[in-house]
């Protein structure tokens, strides 16, 4: 199956978005391929076809278990054989994972960074001998490395190890500095990059300054309707947020890291079923 026979039998579409082609024509050949798109442009698609078509397993390393989930659950409605592994997970869990893809069950794996520093994980890796690796939201690797996500920088341990050549990243943030360093932190050779256009036509941006920020929240909610996800700096506020909102009649329910894993994905789950109107998170919801 070529790439454009696997975009119409998994995903339904008839033709390929602006360089998705191109990219996924380069990871097929093997090229460590770096890839600066914007948001909506369809970065998944660049690797899960590659991933869906090739003989093996494939890797794809995400930062959010909300994430995770969220293209997972996506992709298994059609029947895609995706799973993740992560900290919301029991010993036994983890192991189904890694048997089914033994059997061949599985063609992608989600994991977090962290996992990777595991030695008992990075070794039955190895056993199973993964096809390639995809960095999603790579940008960590250089611009939060050592803070947010110190287990970015240990990617290129884990690919040395296991022995995985075929490695790209992808990322819709990205300066040409932290570019080079994307492309220095894991150790690619003569890359292929590929950076397109962030102009939206179906986005709009826009920056008020209040100190009312709970009430012109409820206003603009009010004016452009739900569902609505509310970014907050902190936990604190963003159970504070969510409280404003509920009193005023709007389902709301807050997101964050503090929060056990069961919970958050029962959030997670509630809002994508319009059972919760709004969020009020932290950036841990992605």
């Amino acid at each position: 199956m070529n790439p454009i026979e696997a975009l119409k039998y998994y995903f339904h579409h008839d033709q390929f978005r602006h360089g998705q082609e191109e990219i996924i024509t380069n990871i097929m050949k093997g090229e460590n391929i770096l890839a600066v798109l914007p948001t909506g442009a369809g970065k998944s698609i660049c690797y899960q076809i590659p991933a869906l078509i090739s003989p093996n397993f494939s890797i794809v390393i995400s930062p959010l278990i909300a994430l995770m989930k969220d293209q997972v659950d996506s992709m298994n409605k059609d029947q895609l054989n995706a799973s993740f592994i992560n900290s919301s997970m029991d010993f036994r869990e983890i192991e189904q994972v890694l048997q089914n893809i033994a059997y061949g069950r599985i063609k992608i794996l989600y994991v977090a960074p962290e996992r990777l520093e595991n030695i008992g994980f990075a070794e039955r890796i190895k056993k199973l001998n993964p096809e390639f690796l995809f960095v999603d939201e790579a940008h960590c690797i250089s611009e939060w490395g050592h803070n947010f996500r110190p287990s970015y920088s240990k990617i290129k341990e884990f690919i040395n190890f296991v022995g995985i050549t075929k490695v790209s990243a992808f990322t819709a943030t990205a300066t040409p500095e932290v570019v080079k360093d994307i492309v220095l932190q894991l150790g690619f050779t003569d890359p292929k990059i590929f950076v397109r256009g962030f102009e939206r036509e179906n986005l709009f941006i826009n920056a008020i300054v209040t100190k009312k920020k709970n009430e012109k929240c409820i206003e603009l909610i009010s004016r452009y309707r739900t569902p609505a996800i509310i970014y907050c700096a902190s936990r604190k506020k963003a159970e504070e947020a969510a409280d404003y909102i509920n009193f005023h009649k709007i389902k709301c329910s807050y997101y964050h890291a503090g929060l056990q894993s069961e919970i958050r994905k029962k959030i997670q789950e509630d809002f994508l079923n319009d059972e919760i109107q709004v969020i009020c998170a932290t950036n841990a919801f992605g």
